[in-house]
C-alpha cells in the first residue's frame, strides 16, 4: 500500500496552489499527512494484494513514491520529521 498511498501524498503540492487559501491549504496538509502515515504504517505494495489491483496500479517497489510523497510533504510544510 505505500506504493499508492505515497504517491497521493504528492497532493501535498495542491496545498502550496492553494496557500492563498489558508484554511483550504491546511486543510489539504492535513490530508496529506494522514494519507502519508497510512503508508507508513502499511508497508508494501499496492498491486500485491491481487491480479486486479496491478491491472490499476503495478510496481516493483514501494521507496520512489514513498520518497516522493516525503519529499513534496517536505516541501509543503517544511517538517522534516
Amino acid at each position: 500500500m505505500v506504493d499508492l498511498a505515497g504517491e497521493m501524498a504528492a497532493l501535498a503540492s495542491s496545498s502550496i496552489v492553494f496557500e492563498d487559501n489558508k484554511a483550504y491549504s491546511q486543510k489539504l496538509v492535513h490530508g496529506v499527512r494522514t494519507l502519508f502515515k497510512f503508508s507508513r504504517d502499511q508497508q508494501g505494495r499496492y498491486s500485491a494484494g491481487g491480479a486486479d489491483a496491478s491491472i490499476f496500479y503495478n510496481s516493483t517497489n514501494y521507496y520512489d513514491e514513498y520518497v516522493w510523497g516525503a519529499a513534496w510533504l517536505y516541501y509543503a510544510t517544511g517538517n522534516s520529521s
